[in-house]
């Protein structure tokens, strides 16, 4: 795989789960076939709609495993390092490496509170050791949002940082660390599908979409229409995204996503692991109407 091009939309792929909560590699398989043929730029695993919190470390490296076979150098993985311990992440980040990850993304540990010098240790240490192009992912579900400064800082002083994925929906945080990056070749990508337009308008290169795990083409079209110089086009076809956002949220977490996936025929069922849970019967109605409304069933 040659230098990573992101520059679009690359996706945040969920897991396929069987009825007894294992994955589903034939459902995966699918999924990746179907990315594919959509024209995604890359496939993200282990970011939070992935539920690899609820994986063990030998499968968080099989999905990655079987992704990169599935893909078989169609489509790059990039594979997100996700634990509060520096030496398990630096077990997972070889593993996924041997695994044939084309780059890894690195966000900060969570469930605890940690200084920013203990934050940049974490960080500058994984980068040190990463063999692959290492994507930066500011992600604010672990508690520990990295600061502007101390996300330009990591980018500007680490040569193997590629991109930037920004979590934070704050795009007032955005325009902090573009202001400070003295390199011009990372890609800044949104890490929401509801900041894709502002993320552009800053200067992004793209997103890396959960959305786009079911409907790649409505993601696609804001940034296709950005590059093509229609930024009312673009504007508006953001805020029909954010339409469809608001309606796959009508379950909690990744229910709602997985259920489209079912209804659109990508998957058999609509599996979450616990405690998360599956789209109950109201929330299942609600999202078949309005996804029937906007013209996708």
């Amino acid at each position: 795989m040659g230098a990573l091009n992101l520059r679009g939309v690359s996706t945040e792929m969920f897991t396929p789960l069987r009825e007894d909560g294992s994955i589903d590699w034939s459902a995966l398989e699918r999924l990746v076939s179907f990315q594919i043929s959509a024209g995604v730029r890359a496939l993200f695993l282990h970011g939070v709609g992935t539920e690899t919190i609820f994986m063990t470390a030998d499968e968080q490296v099989e999905l990655v495993r079987r992704t990169a076979a599935f893909a078989g150098g169609r489509l790059p993985v990039i594979a997100n390092v996700i634990h509060p311990s520096l030496e398990h992440s630096l077990q997972l980040l070889e593993c996924f490496e041997q695994a044939g990850a084309d780059a890894v993304s690195l966000c900060p540990p969570g469930l605890l509170a940690y200084s920013e010098a203990g934050l940049s240790d974490y960080f500058e240490t994984l980068m040190a050791h990463a063999g692959v192009p290492v994507c930066l992912y500011n992600m604010p579900q672990s508690q520990n949002t990295l600061s502007p400064s101390l996300t330009a800082r990591l980018i500007n002083e680490n040569k193997n940082v590629f991109a930037y994925k920004d979590s934070t929906q704050n795009i007032i945080h955005l325009q902090s660390v573009a202001g400070q990056l003295t390199r011009q070749d990372v890609c800044l990508l949104a890490g929401s599908d509801a900041t894709i337009f502002p993320t552009l308008a800053l200067g992004g290169e793209g997103v890396v979409s959960f959305l786009s795990t079911v409907f790649p083409a409505p993601v696609k079209r804001i940034c296709e229409r950005y590059f093509a110089g229609d930024l009312a086009g673009a504007r508006c076809a953001q805020y029909e995204l954010l339409r469809l956002r608001d309606a796959l949220k009508a379950a909690p977490n990744t229910a709602g996503y997985k259920y489209a996936g079912v209804l659109t025929g990508l998957m058999e069922n609509d599996v979450v692991r616990p405690p998360l849970t599956r789209t109950d019967a109201a929330a299942a109605q609600r999202l078949r109407g309005s996804l029937q409304a906007l013209g996708l069933l």
